[in-house]
């Protein structure tokens, strides 16, 4: 299973230089993503694509059915996604937020594997030893 992160969401919704390889991780029936991962993606989507909240839902529904799993944020994520966010973040050199933590608080519980183009929420996984998906941001440069 593979969790992604708000802007892999957000990358295949809106059709950015990631959307095709995050295609073919909703193909394989083996993606999920957090309901707070969820709440930014319908964020940035409003915000900077102008895709309405019911259009999100719409699409999200739609890979839900396809096999897409929602992962309910619980007290357990927000314990662990804070420990995380206090012991990796830095407003200079690592600005993770708490979404980006409890993407990765999820991760480490399930054993999953996650799909980002953020190299901060990269560097953390790899620190956690978090498996990860580099995918290329919204203007195709790859993190790393």
């Amino acid at each position: 299973m593979t969790l992604l992160d708000a802007r892999a969401l957000v990358a295949f919704l809106a059709d950015e230089p990631g959307a095709g390889e995050v295609g073919m991780l909703l193909r394989s029936g083996e993606t999920s993503i957090t309901t707070i991962n969820l709440a930014e993606a319908v964020d940035v989507l409003a915000r900077r694509y102008r895709v309405s909240a019911a259009r999100t839902r719409q699409s999200v529904e739609e890979l839900t059915g396809a096999g897409m799993r929602l992962v309910d944020f619980d007290p357990q994520h927000a314990w662990r996604g804070g420990e995380l966010r206090a012991r990796h973040y830095h407003r200079r050199s690592r600005p993770v937020s708490v979404a980006d933590c409890s993407l990765l608080a999820a991760a480490a519980r399930s054993g999953e594997a996650i799909a980002t183009a953020d190299g901060d929420v990269l560097a953390v996984a790899r620190a956690e030893g978090i498996g990860t998906v580099a995918l290329p941001d919204s203007s195709g440069r790859r993190a790393r």
